[in-house]
């Protein structure tokens, strides 16, 4: 067996793989190279931990709980009954056809077992939703308009000085000639919908990626003494640095202003306030009425008053999980669960009746699953139902 692979699993089922390794590690469980060794290693991992109990292929196939949960997903609410621990040992993982990676979770109760894998039986086929993928559109500063997704051959487009390379579902922009006309320096944006996400690298090697129903306007070359750009939606930057130019991001009244840093920004209208998340160096955050300066794992809220505050010990690795394709529930309400899969999914979502706000999930869900999947793990709380029509999801608690 691959030895990397077996060491990050044996990490993964000790539960102290971190989310780099865990990353490396479905990675090398997507490409399918190794199925057939990590269906033996984990059935045989099974068995050593269950004392000698089989387990067939068709019972692990009817678990469909993602693997890249790193924990069980779990539901809080104020009332101590509904609060459960991890208590189920992670014991086998297997590539079912449609090719979703799932775990089995153990336990000495068969009577739970049986309902769990009922429970998490899926949704009809014909009522379900793939994932959301890479795409976005960009806008020249002529007005015209170019489609960008991963089937698209590689093109390049000439702008003044630079060359816009679209390839393999990324946007690279060269610049080609030292001497720039401030004059003739068009803008350009890149604009994701609903369901697409997209990574481009701007003139001056900054990386920018945006997830679903987001948008960046930037200068095809930076000039001067400025690097300005403007954001709507989520944005991760990993920023070029330049001591001489400072990296500045205006979005909603707020300037994200660095030298050289990996920064997220969440300015969707619905979650009510700006999130800016610094991972690494430092940024100052600052709008008409107060400043601060960020270190890493803080985070800047502001209301759309203007009200700034601080939060320290952020867990950055949930609010970048997007980037690296996972959801990351950590205590939110059903409402803020299903605000990001509206977004991802591109789905319509009505609710039977007001949500309990007392109740929250917890845990990882990949976003390269199917819907259905990512519904199905939350009802399996036993607080939430759904019901999928064309793409209206409806809510029931």
């Amino acid at each position: 067996m691959h030895k990397r692979l077996k060491y990050l699993l044996d990490k993964y089922l000790a539960k102290n793989i971190s989310f780099q390794e865990k990353v490396e590690l479905f990675d090398l469980i997507s490409s399918h190279t190794f199925d057939d060794s990590i269906k033996r290693y984990l059935l045989k991992e099974y068995k050593r931990n269950s004392q000698g109990d089989s387990l067939k292929d068709s019972q692990s196939e009817r678990i469909l709980s993602s693997i890249l949960n790193n924990e069980d997903l779990v539901i809080k609410t104020e009332n101590p009954h509904w609060i459960f621990q991890k208590i189920w040992w992670a014991a086998a993982i297997v590539i079912i056809t449609s090719g979703i990676i799932l775990f089995y979770t153990h336990s000495n109760d068969k009577k739970y077992n049986e309902s769990l894998a009922k429970s998490l039986t899926p949704i009809l086929l014909k009522n379900d939703v793939a994932p959301g993928s890479n795409g976005a559109i960009l806008k020249l500063a002529d007005g015209t308009q170019v489609l960008l997704d991963s089937n698209t051959n590689k093109s390049t487009i000439k702008q003044g000085n630079t060359l816009v390379v679209n390839h393999a579902g990324s946007l690279n922009y060269i610049n080609i000639n030292d001497t720039i006309n401030e004059k003739s320096i068009g803008y350009n944006m890149v604009e994701t919908q609903r369901g697409q996400k997209f990574h481009l690298s701007l003139e001056d090697g900054t990386k920018v990626w945006l997830n679903a129903a987001s948008s960046i306007s930037f200068p095809v070359a930076f000039t001067g003494n400025k690097r300005d750009v403007t954001i709507t939606g989520e944005v991760y930057f990993e920023v070029a640095k330049n001591n001489r130019k400072p990296f500045r991001v205006f979005v909603n009244g707020t300037t994200v202003e660095d030298l050289g840093t990996h920064f997220n920004i969440n300015s969707y209208g619905d979650e009510g306030t700006v999130n800016t998340t610094l991972l690494e160096g430092s940024v100052k955050i600052s709008n008409a009425d107060n400043q601060s300066i960020l270190k890493p794992g803080d985070q800047a809220r502001v209301r759309k008053n203007g009200m700034m505050t601080t939060i320290s010990n952020i867990n950055t690795d949930e609010i970048v999980a997007w980037k690296n394709n996972f959801f990351s529930f950590n205590n939110i309400d059903i409402k803020r669960v299903m605000m990001q899969l509206s977004r991802w999914y591109d789905i319509e979502v009505v609710y039977k009746q007001e949500p309990d706000e007392s109740v929250t999930f917890n845990g990882d869900i990949s976003r390269l699953v199917n819907l259905s999947t990512v519904l199905k793990m939350l009802e399996s709380t036993g607080e939430v139902t759904f019901s999928i029509e064309d793409k209206k999801v409806t809510v029931s608690m």
